[in-house]
């Protein structure tokens, strides 16, 4: 299981999220404003093919996956041959390795590893980057 806390769009912990134990492995945008503020929130597909601006850990937590899958095996037997596959150990310890660090720096508690980026989990960029822009939490 991959703890992930959500953020605002300034990288601050959303007023609705939390961490406890196990503590947040990671940080992903999930808004924290009003729901339909665009401006705030995580634009989303809703029912029906329509799109709205809404906020929670369930917005944060498919930024912390998105990218992985480009770095995983082909299945060539079972399943649909073809398919990629990552277990989810290696998902694990590749989202936290590509983590841009925010908050105290190394781990914490609040933002775990750091914040999701997506371009880094892709390129695989496992480089130590700090983001001292970031508001801290207090944990």
């Amino acid at each position: 299981m991959i703890g992930v806390s959500a953020l605002g769009n300034r990288s601050e912990k959303s007023g609705y999220s939390n961490y406890g134990v196990p503590a947040n492995d990671v940080a992903a945008p999930g808004g924290n404003g009003t729901t339909g503020d665009c401006r705030t929130t995580i634009l989303s597909t809703l029912p029906a093919g329509a799109y709205g601006c809404i906020q929670g850990t369930s917005m944060a937590s498919p930024h912390a996956t998105g990218g992985r899958g480009a770095h995983g095996e082909p299945v060539r037997q079972g399943r649909q041959v073809g398919d990629v596959q990552l277990s989810p150990t290696v998902v694990e310890q590749k989202l936290k390795q590509t983590a841009v660090d925010i908050g105290v720096k190394g781990y914490d508690t609040c933002f775990g590893n750091g914040r999701i980026d997506a371009l880094r989990a892709v390129q695989n960029d496992t480089a130590t980057t700090y983001d001292g822009s970031a508001p801290f939490c207090p944990e």
